[in-house]
């Protein structure tokens, strides 16, 4: 890149030779030494796009114009035959050259507008050609002037060592500032050797480098936690990893190596490396040359993934419903770097009682498209309890999932798997509680019960359960509540009622306290029955062993319902029963529960 300011100056003289060895020292004509001392130039350098080349060179950075675009004082030269010898181009700048005074400096304004980059890179090549061995050092500033204040954004001085042969002795020096904050800085170079004998500092290659960021993420980021990625620069070795998405700073010409796991997890190998939305690698490892900003993805198997794989949950009651949520939508994305086409199916166990829209479609690359996921009339058929199923995606040979539920409860028994038939389905449960079937226990519904401190263990068992309820409606909580015991202690069950998303007092709040039998019969029971009015949408029903004992005694618990009176009715008519059971009768008689009507349903007298 030619940014010089004049490209049809003269040439400018140089001078030649090199620190003359002690035993044959020649005095060299006068006319071959011109040390320049112009006033100080501000160099306009042209800015590029993003997209384009970096902001790199320092015109004139290797004195090939000689001293166009610095500012020069005291003993520095320019210098262009042996036994000098350059590390870019055919000059370079000597200091205290021919035994001279060690004072020489060398400055410029460098103007770097504040929308480039972040940091910034210095680099210059500094040496000393010496028959010697004596050191040499260099002063290098980066200073910026804010309201008259001199800040020094690098302030450091340089030692190289010089040899006896009269070679060049060359080191690579960086230094790292920030964007400054009034568009320019000022660079300064200064000789303060304390030895100048058969010895000079050399100064070649000065250049500054401008940062490009590289976003790097993955297909896997969110809803999940990301994917490490290996970090490695050539020259530089291993860099710290980092967990997508993340961005790192890199200069011109700098060879990074990146790295991703090959797996993820079982169906989730590694697929391909994009750059800015297109193909840029099939490999784990994908090495390029930092040219431009850009923004690279590991992706990962599926393809077309979800903005969530969260459950689907929908709850609602047996029969009419109502169902809530009754639709969902999920954002499918094509994480890929080309055009995907995909399918959504449904899986359930049951009745059809779920379906998806639309059923499939094509996605360009990092494109976007809505799938709804919504309850059919199928619901209305399936019985009380938890159903399950998934929707399926697949495209490009890989699929990915959405679970599915939906939760249906009898209205006249709110609380699901109250009889522990299932185990603990529905519950939360902490410490000392289990279900038990079978002697020594006998149950009041069904086979199984909760048993609080069983086998001797601490009493401290809890059991939960949240349902949905309505404002303001009266609900009837009835239960059975025993011992098995062999003595004749105490056991205490605490029972407690509460708004299940806001602190407020307990809608109901007791403590039962139960007294062994001593074993004759060992299982005993006691039916309770409690009413609450519900505050809220959800409400939480907890039971906690409080019991003092623990040894050859159990506290039980079992056929736990909770159901709104309003929801049953009894008809009762004036001819007599043949027998006690609900829904039986002859002749004329009738004694039944109604369950509630749908919603568009008529009522008769």
């Amino acid at each position: 890149m030619n940014l010089d300011c004049n490209p049809f100056k003269k040439p400018t003289p140089k001078q030649t030779g090199g620190p003359t060895p002690p035993s044959s020292r020649k005095e060299r004509p006068h006319e071959n030494l011109s040390i320049h001392r112009h006033g100080a130039l501000r160099l306009h350098l042209r800015i590029l796009p993003a997209h384009a080349d970096f902001f790199t060179t320092v015109s004139n950075g290797s004195f090939e114009s000689g001293f166009d675009g610095w500012t020069a004082t005291g003993n520095v030269s320019i210098q262009n035959l042996p036994p000098y010898a350059p590390t870019d181009g055919t000059h370079l700048a000597a200091f205290n050259a021919l035994d001279s005074t060690p004072n020489g400096t060398l400055g410029r304004t460098i103007i770097i507008p504040n929308t480039i980059a972040s940091t910034h890179r210095l680099r210059f090549d500094v040496g000393n050609l010496s028959y010697s061995s004596q050191d040499q050092k260099l002063n290098v500033q980066i200073i910026e002037v804010i309201a008259g204040t001199r800040y020094f954004r690098v302030d450091d001085t340089i030692t190289i060592s010089g040899t006896s042969n009269g070679t060049n002795h060359w080191q690579a020096a960086s230094y790292e500032f920030p964007n400054p904050v009034t568009g320019s800085v000022q660079l300064l170079f200064s000789d303060v050797s304390t030895t100048t004998h058969s010895t000079d500092l050399l100064l070649d290659h000065v250049r500054i480098e401008d940062s490009r960021y590289v976003n790097i993420r993955s297909s896997y980021d969110y809803p999940n936690p990301g994917v490490n990625i290996g970090v490695a620069v050539q020259g530089l070795g291993s860099q710290p990893d980092g967990t997508t998405f993340f961005s790192r700073q890199f200069y011109q010409g700098e060879t990074v190596t990146l790295t991703a796991p090959a797996s993820l997890g079982p169906g989730r190998t590694f697929h391909e490396w994009a750059k800015n939305g297109g193909h840029f690698g099939s490999s784990t490892a994908v090495t390029f040359t930092v040219t431009e900003e850009m923004s690279l993805k590991a992706v990962y198997l599926p393809l077309v993934t979800a903005d969530s794989n969260e459950t689907f949950k929908v709850a609602g009651f047996v029969g009419c419903g109502p169902f809530s949520p009754l639709s969902e939508f999920r954002s499918l994305t094509n994480q890929s770097s080309g055009p995907l086409a995909w399918t959504a199916r449904v899986e359930v166990n049951d009745a059809p009682w779920l379906a998806v829209w639309p059923p499939s479609g094509t996605l360009e690359q990092e494109y976007s498209a809505s799938l709804q996921l919504h309850v059919t009339a199928g619901a209305t058929s399936l019985p009380a309890g938890s159903h399950q199923g998934r929707v399926i995606i697949s495209a490009g040979g890989a699929n990915t999932e959405i679970p599915v539920s939906i939760l249906l409860r009898d209205p006249t028994r709110l609380v699901v798997n109250g009889s522990f038939e299932n185990g603990f389905d529905g519950w939360t449960t902490l410490d000392h509680v289990s279900v038990e079937t079978g002697a020594p226990y006998t149950t009041t519904d069904g086979v199984k019960l909760a048993a609080f401190n069983a086998v001797n263990s601490t009493p401290n068992g809890f059991l939960s359960q949240a349902f949905d309820t309505e404002v303001g409606v009266r609900y009837s909580l009835d239960f059975d509540v025993g011992v098995l015991a062999f003595n004749t202690l105490l056991q205490r069950l605490h029972v407690e009622v509460t708004d299940d998303k806001v602190e407020s007092p307990p809608l109901l709040n007791t403590t039962l306290t139960l007294t062994g039998g001593g074993g004759s019969p060992p299982q005993q029971w006691t039916a309770r029955h409690y009413e609450f009015v519900a505050t809220s949408l959800r409400t939480k029903l907890a039971f906690a062993d409080t019991s003092g004992s623990t040894t050859s005694i159990d506290l039980t618990l079992d056929n736990v319902r909770v159901f709104n009176p309003g929801y049953q009715l009894t008809v009762t008519t004036t001819a007599d029963e043949d027998d006690g059971s609900l829904g039986q009768g002859s002749g004329d008689s009738l004694r039944e529960a109604l369950l509630p009507w749908p919603s568009n349903a008529k009522e008769e007298t």
